[in-house]
Formats: C-alpha cells, structure tokens, sequence
C-alpha cells in the first residue's frame, strides 16, 4: 500500500516533468537599457515601453514646487494619477505641471490640446464643494501637449497652498520609451 502511494504522489511529477516548457517568452536586455520580450516561437519582438516614477509632494495645502528628474532620453509623459493622503478644507488645492530643460530653462506647460496654454492642473476640491478631495480619491489625467521630455528635464509640479490640512499626495507618473 505505501508503494502505491509513493507512486501516486511521483505521478504529477512524472507528468509535469515530461511536458515541455509553455511559456515561449523570454526578456532581451539591450545596449541602450531598454528590454524586448521575445516570442521563442516567432521571434517577434514587443518592446517594453513603460516606465512609471512615483512622487510623494508633501503637504499639498502649502505653496511650494517639486521637481523630478527624467531619468530616460526620448521619453513621453502619457498618464499622470495622483491620490490625496486625506481631506483637504477650505478651498481647492491644484497642481500645475510644468517642463523645464535639464538646465532650469522653462520649456512650456503639460496640458491638454483643448487648454490651450494652461498648464495641467489637478483640483481637489473641499468637500463642501464636490465629493473630491477626501483620503484616496484618485484624479488621473494624459496629457497631449509639453510631454516630451528628454534625459535629464524636469518635470516641476507646483501647488498653490489655497487648501488647508497638512495633507500628502502621491502621484504616478507613467513614461513611454521610445527608441
């Protein structure tokens, strides 16, 4: 009796063992840093595009500018997330994206076609206004002007500090690679 245990617990090894490999993808890693999965069976290539950079801006509530550093050449700015950490009061706080050289010099804002030569901003609101700007509200925006950006720009996110709150913002910046 225990061999005929023994035997079955050895089946699905036996089984798995025989079977070949599924996946058929594996990752090229290439001179210029960038990644390709790699179909094993075609040989297509799917270039891996996306890199995401995480900000936290601390205290959305009091006027001040952060900036972060692209870390890529030939890169697009193509979704912006941002969540508020709590509940802002007494008035909006916005953010405004703005692109600058690797040197300081002011390039244009990231905003959409159809704002014209507003910078993007991102509103929260009281709640006495809207439902936004409580804990874990997330605001997403894809912006389509002053979003190239090459190694070394700056991204300057800027609030205005009308709210009230010491409250944090984490943003998600996503970037598209391309070669």
């Amino acid at each position: 009796m225990k061999r005929f245990y023994a035997f079955l617990l050895a089946l699905p090894f036996l089984f798995a063992a025989s079977m070949p490999a599924t996946a058929g993808m594996d990752l090229s890693q290439q001179d210029d840093g960038t990644a390709d999965w790699v179909n094993n069976n075609t040989g297509d290539r799917n270039q891996i595009t996306e890199r995401i950079l995480n900000v936290i801006l601390e205290d959305v509530s009091t006027a001040s500018t952060t900036y972060v550093v692209i870390p890529w050449t030939n890169a697009k700015v193509s979704f912006i997330q941002t969540v508020v950490q709590g509940a802002i009061t007494a008035a909006s706080a916005n953010l405004n994206f703005h692109h600058l050289t690797s040197d300081g010099v002011y390039v244009e804002e990231v905003s959409r076609a159809n704002n014209g030569a507003n910078a993007l901003t991102i509103t929260w609101t009281d709640g006495a206004y809207t439902s936004v700007g409580v804990t874990s509200d997330v605001d997403t925006f894809t912006p389509d002007n002053g979003n190239q950006f090459e190694q070394s720009d700056v991204i300057a996110i800027a609030t205005d500090g009308a709210s009230t709150n010491d409250i944090d913002v984490h943003l998600t910046i996503t970037l598209e690679k391309a070669r």
